[in-house]
């Protein structure tokens, strides 16, 4: 990138907010994916007149523009295939405002997830998405793969929230998030239901579901996960077992003594050997330690990872664990099982070492067969990861030819020269160079 431009640049930021040595710009080349690809500046703008300005720039001279949070993206959506401009969102990390009475947050797209659900909850407000990397991912991030705005600097009037969600910053760079907040349960309650084998903790899923009972959380874990979570975090996990359930119930006292009660005993019925009752909020909350900490114990078992969200209906989440069980068997590589089995959404987590060619051929084939088994499960690519650029070799498999072009005419529409995070969704192009 020529000097005239990275000055621009610095005009609009400051000088110390653009950087341009690859020494300073090594951790923009690359996202929690395994890809890698260098950009060719880093620009942190403070403001939303900032990236506008940013954004004309790179208009003008028709330089590629990635989106970036806290990099915890695991779709490679925040790599900068194209090279170009990466604009790093973290200066941008105000809670502008929460609005008590009409329950609403606007905050800046640099703000931590974590952050906002704090400060919401010394309201007595409650921000319901619990994303595992909610430490450390933004706002901004979480929302990312719901990028909007128009890419030539000027601003959108409408509402066009219901085109732009799930765009992942092909059409736009997000400036500001306006999020609905929920008044805090009254009262939960925190379960952990231990199983012998998975397929029943799996089953468990399908029958509680079926009951008219929707606990707020519904949490999967295989043995592997179990077993290298209590490595990672030590807070006495059942490494014995072979699958466990992590149920929240919340709502008024006596709905949930009821419900709790009628999801143990579901528990039980599908196969449950123990069915644990947390006594304290500490308690509860180190249940949740184990399922977050599962992010940090991929490491346990292999070095590189498929960390896929694969999402079918809940009805059918027994099934998508046996296909995955047989995956495992077949291609004879770990599959890690965890899942926001609630809501059906999977993460069957394909772990292997790349420096080894065969395991990571046999990765890639086991790739491929939980994409297509996903489809033909009449479910989702992706439930809250992103298409980005892992899995743009099989969107069109999922919305058929039609919907593939419909989605090419809006990107072609809303960023007509192309340079809104290139390479991605609807313009993939192949393997990265």
């Amino acid at each position: 990138m020529n000097a005239s431009i990275l000055n621009e640049l610095r005009n609009i930021v400051g000088k110390d907010y653009v950087m341009s040595a690859k020494e300073d710009m090594i951790i923009y080349a690359s996202d929690a994916t395994m890809f890698d690809h260098w950009p060719d500046a880093v620009v942190q703008p403070a403001s939303r007149d900032e990236v506008v300005g940013i954004v004309k720039v790179a208009a003008k001279n028709n330089i590629p523009l990635t989106g970036r949070g806290a990099g915890t993206c695991l779709s490679g959506g925040a790599i900068p295939l194209k090279g170009g401009i990466v604009v790093d969102m973290a200066r941008m990390d105000r809670i502008r405002k929460i609005d008590a009475a009409n329950k609403i947050a606007i905050v800046e797209p640099g703000v931590i997830t974590f952050e906002l659900a704090s400060q919401a909850t010394k309201l007595g407000l409650l921000y319901p998405p619990d994303p595992s990397s909610w430490k450390e991912s933004t706002l901004g991030g979480n929302v990312a793969e719901c990028a909007g705005g128009a890419v030539d600097g000027e601003m959108c009037g409408p509402d066009w929230t219901m085109l732009i969600t799930g765009s992942e910053g092909t059409l736009g760079l997000i400036t500001a998030i306006t999020l609905r907040l929920v008044p805090a349960p009254v009262t939960k309650k925190t379960m952990m239901a231990i199983y012998e084998r998975l397929e029943d903790a799996a089953k468990t899923v399908s029958v509680t579901m079926a009951s008219g009972i929707i606990p707020t959380t519904l949490e999967l874990m295989d043995n592997m996960a179990i077993v290298a979570t209590e490595k990672a975090v030590k807070i006495g996990l059942p490494v014995q077992a072979g699958g466990l359930l992590l149920i929240e119930i919340d709502g008024m006292p006596s709905t949930v003594e009821e419900n709790a009660k009628r999801v143990s005993d579901i528990c039980k019925e599908c196969g449950a050997l123990e069915v644990k009752v947390a006594q304290t909020a500490a308690e509860a909350e180190s249940l949740w330690v184990a399922r977050r900490g599962v992010a940090k114990a991929f490491g346990q078992i292999a070095p590189c990872k498929f960390a896929e969200d694969a999402t079918v209906p809940r009805s059918l989440v027994p099934l998508l664990v046996e296909k995955s069980l047989e995956m495992q068997k077949k291609y004879n590589i770990p599959i890690l099982i965890v899942g926001h089995a609630g809501d059906g959404n999977m993460h069957p987590t394909i772990m292997f070492d790349k420096r080894d060619k065969d395991a990571a051929a046999r990765a890639e084939q086991a790739l491929d067969e939980v994409h297509l088994v996903t489809l033909e499960l009449g479910g989702t690519l992706s439930g809250e990861h992103g298409i980005g650029f892992a899995k743009a070799p099989y969107l069109k498999a999922e919305t058929g030819p039609v919907g593939y072009k419909m989605g090419q005419d809006v990107k072609a529409v809303l960023d007509p020269a192309g340079i809104m995070n290139p390479g991605k969704m609807f313009n993939y192009e192949g393997a990265l160079h």
